[in-house]
């Protein structure tokens, strides 16, 4: 449940009796976030990372995974230069293969 408030929105994380009976992983990734929600403020970063299929040639494993690999690691701020407390960061990710 979401509502916008000005110029921002708050988000608010509950666990209904129908998300007790799903998946014991996401169920306790849903736990997480309420517990984080209810200790203060909390900021959520999403990672998004690239690599090449293995069924993929040499030159595009050798471009995608070792070159986008290194200008993401050297291109990104890490969270610890936007002084975000590491107790109120949340990171999720996901990985694309191409």
């Amino acid at each position: 449940f979401h509502q916008q408030l000005g110029i921002g929105w708050r988000v608010r994380f509950e666990l209904s009796e129908a998300a007790m009976t799903i998946n014991p992983e996401v169920k306790e990734e849903l736990r997480e976030l309420v517990e984080a929600k209810e200790a203060g403020l909390t900021y959520i970063m999403g990672h998004a990372y690239i690599k090449a299929m293995k069924s993929s040639s040499f030159i595009k494993k050798l471009a995608i995974d070792i070159v986008f690999s290194f200008l993401r690691k050297n291109c990104r701020r890490p969270a610890v230069a936007l002084n975000i407390p590491h107790m109120s960061l949340i990171e999720v990710g996901m990985i694309y293969y191409v």
